[in-house]
C-alpha cells in the first residue's frame, strides 16, 4: 500500500483481489498512531472508489479533529490463473457476470 499526504489527509492506495471487490472483505492497515484500523471492503467495489476513514489522518492545530484517511481501491486482475480457476470464471462470464 503507498501513502502520500494532502494537508491534513493521508491519501492511500489500496490493492485488492477481484474476489474481495465482488464479495466484500476485511483489510487492516495502520493508521499514524501504529494502531491497527479494520477497512470494510463492500461488496461490488468498483476500480477508482475511494473509501474514507474519519478523523484518522494528520492532527491539525486549527480544528479539533484530524484529517481523514482517503483510500483509494484498484483491483487486481491476476495475470496467471489455473485451469479450474479459468473454467469457473468462464461460468461467471456465461452469467453475465
Amino acid at each position: 500500500m503507498t501513502a502520500r499526504r494532502e494537508g491534513a489527509n493521508l491519501i492511500m492506495t489500496l490493492e485488492v483481489k477481484t474476489s474481495e471487490a465482488i464479495l466484500g472483505a476485511t483489510h487492516t492497515i495502520y493508521a499514524l498512531d501504529g494502531k491497527p484500523v479494520e477497512v470494510k471492503i463492500p461488496a461490488g467495489l468498483q476500480s477508482g472508489d475511494t473509501l474514507r476513514l474519519k478523523d484518522r489522518g494528520v492532527p491539525t492545530t486549527s480544528r479539533s479533529k484530524a484529517g481523514d484517511i482517503l483510500i483509494h481501491v484498484r483491483i487486481k486482475t491476476p495475470t496467471k490463473i489455473s485451469n479450474k480457476a479459468k473454467k469457473l470464471i468462464e461460468e461467471l462470464q456465461k452469467e453475465g457476470i
